[in-house]
């Protein structure tokens, strides 16, 4: 059985894509490791939406959300809303 906290981020960016999720800030509440983990995968702060009424918005690499991310919060039952970000030159 896998848990939530033996997820890790990866070190090392392998492609500069990237992909904005937003989470209703709910859903986070009481799944503090989950909100931990996404925290840590997430390329900037995180912040609340106000437009979106409570959202958590969250940039990850496409390849983290792929390999990782998409399944945990699915597999929580967490729903989200994807939006991608176009190829960046820096991620920094």
């Amino acid at each position: 059985m896998q848990y939530l906290n033996e997820v890790m981020p990866t070190e090392e960016l392998s492609s500069n894509s990237q992909v904005m999720i937003r989470v209703w800030e709910n859903f986070l509440d009481h799944r503090q490791n989950l909100s931990e983990i996404l925290g840590i995968y997430s390329l900037t702060d995180v912040c609340t939406d106000l437009d979106f009424r409570g959202t958590v918005t969250f940039n990850f690499t496409l390849f983290d959300w792929q390999r990782t991310l998409k399944a945990m919060l699915e597999k929580n039952n967490v729903p989200y809303i994807q939006g991608n970000i176009s190829n960046q030159a820096s991620l920094n």
